[in-house]
């Protein structure tokens, strides 16, 4: 099975023994957009220069006034216009940074060895040290980061082991809801009982999630768990451990045809003496 690459043809053997810090990986894009930013400062300000000698009198008025002068000092201006317009379109195309931290390059020299790392508009492709990361070391990299972050939210993608690069896909870290909504209209599978919130690593939104019981049926809208018959529910007081149960609950009413429900608890509380359909 063939290897994902990742294409760094823009940067030469050379250029990564010299680059630290924090690039765009589109670094022909940035060389071109640092050029077309120098020409359209030096044009602008040779336009405005040229175009203030039109109102100094003597003998230069001679040449200021004539129409080949001012359509020269138009045409220097139109063309630092558009060196400017070059480099908004770079900027936005290729150069603009994704959402993130700027101490995550901090951590990251310190938990995987990283000298450098790239950025996309909406990924992070940061260098690893062969030696000192581990695969497990990434991956609690990024939940570090995630976990660290109060704005920023961090998904692992993929590793380029012959790149020595991992992707991570950076975003806006969404509100946690402070209560997890629920419908009778959402229990729609019997073999998934709704349990709350959760993010979602793919779609990276905030989802509603199940305990599924086995795969007989699915649903795209909801996180999936490993199927499993037992679930352990475990918190601190005013967790939700009792809401949880009360879910469970009105799920096994929902389908009596499926399910036989016994109640055991010591705290003679929350479980009421009957539950009309279980």
């Amino acid at each position: 099975m063939a290897r994902n690459r990742l294409n760094f043809t823009a940067y030469t053997d050379e250029d990564n023994k010299k680059l630290r810090g924090i690039w765009p990986i589109h670094i022909t894009a940035y060389n071109i957009f640092r050029f077309s930013r120098f020409v359209g400062i030096l044009l602008l300000v040779i336009s405005l220069l040229t175009f203030g000698f039109t109102f100094i009198s003597g003998p230069m008025q001679t040449v200021t006034s004539t129409s080949i002068y001012r359509k020269a000092v138009a045409v220097i201006f139109l063309i630092a216009i558009i060196a400017f317009l070059l480099c908004l379109f770079l900027w936005l195309v290729f150069l603009r940074k994704p959402p993130f931290d700027e101490w995550v390059f901090e951590v990251a020299q310190k938990r995987l060895g990283t000298e450098t790392i790239f950025y996309t508009s909406k990924c992070l492709y940061i260098s690893y040290d062969i030696a000192a990361a581990k695969e497990v070391d990434k991956r609690d990299f990024v939940t570090e980061m995630s976990d660290k972050s109060d704005h920023y939210s961090y998904f692992y993608v993929e590793t380029f082991p012959d790149e020595q690069v991992l992707q991570i896909e950076c975003t806006k870290r969404q509100p946690i809801p402070e209560r997890a909504s629920f419908s009778p209209s959402d229990d729609k599978f019997w073999n998934i009982l709704p349990i709350g919130l959760t993010i979602n690593n793919i779609t990276q939104k905030i989802s509603p999630i199940g305990w599924w019981l086995n795969d007989q049926n699915k649903d795209e809208e909801m996180v999936p768990t490993v199927p499993s018959t037992s679930i352990l529910i475990a918190g601190g007081t005013g967790s939700g451990k009792s809401v949880l149960e009360q879910s469970i609950v009105g799920h096994v009413s929902r389908y009596p045809d499926r399910f036989q429900l016994v109640g055991v608890k010591n705290l003679r509380i929350f479980i009421e003496p009957d539950y009309s359909g279980v």
